[in-house]
């Protein structure tokens, strides 16, 4: 399926990260189509100029409608007694670049692990949304048994 539109202002790009915010706060799960929408707004710098809609993005967007079209209301990761990181003490964070790595940091223990030399020069490396995975995953590995 070809896009409907090439490049959208930056105002109504901001507009649609409004939206999705708002959405958010209803349906958690939204937040996890929102990182592609707002890495593309820093791309802009005033409100009318514009930004280019890529087939990665416009992909993204028709999953999420389809989300949120098929969306049963039911959240399995979600809990009651869901313990926020700064009590728990488990904070991850990731940087891109082939020169770059994550780190995780759990109540005084800590981890730093650099991405691979065949990652350099990828698109493993531009997908902020897997890159902030492994962070994650190498915490329930080093620590899970502790939380």
């Amino acid at each position: 399926m070809g896009m409907v539109r090439k490049r959208i202002t930056l105002r109504d790009l901001q507009s649609l990260c409004g939206s999705l915010a708002f959405c958010a706060k209803a349906i958690p799960a939204v937040r996890a189509f929102s990182r592609r929408i707002y890495l593309a707004v820093s791309h802009a710098k005033k409100p009318h100029h514009y930004v280019k809609i890529t087939e990665g993005m416009y992909q993204y967007l028709l999953v999420l409608e389809l989300f949120l079209d098929k969306f049963n209301g039911i959240s399995y990761m979600l809990d009651i007694d869901w313990t926020s990181n700064s009590v728990l003490q488990l904070f991850t964070d990731s940087a891109g670049g082939s020169t770059q790595g994550c780190g995780c940091y759990f109540q005084g223990k800590w981890a730093f692990l650099k991405w691979p030399v065949e990652w350099s020069g990828t698109e493993v490396l531009k997908d902020i949304s897997y890159l902030e995975m492994i962070p994650i995953a190498l915490s329930v590995y080093l620590w899970g048994n502790l939380f």
